[in-house]
């Protein structure tokens, strides 16, 4: 998602692609960009790859991160790699 100043370019990207993907941080609480840009690419209807980012930080937790995109979001997430270490 990034900061604020580049909403506008990722709303213009969003038109002319099918698909998009949306990085979060697994140390840290979901930021506001990801919420936008999630409800940007919703309302654009385009499909979704969320990557967990900084899984090798302190505080970490990829299940906290993934669970939350199901409960508070109400993705359909699948994960394609699951972190086997801490």
């Amino acid at each position: 998602p990034g900061y604020a100043d580049f909403w506008g370019e990722v709303v213009t990207a969003m038109t002319a692609v099918e698909s998009c993907v949306l990085v979060v941080n697994a140390g840290e609480p979901f930021e506001t960009g990801f919420s936008q840009a999630l409800a940007e690419a919703r309302k654009q209807d385009r499909k979704l790859w969320i990557f967990i980012n900084g899984l090798d930080r302190e505080r970490a937790d990829f299940d906290r991160v993934f669970n939350d995109l199901k409960d508070k979001f109400h993705l359909p997430v699948v994960a394609l790699n699951y972190p086997l270490g801490r």
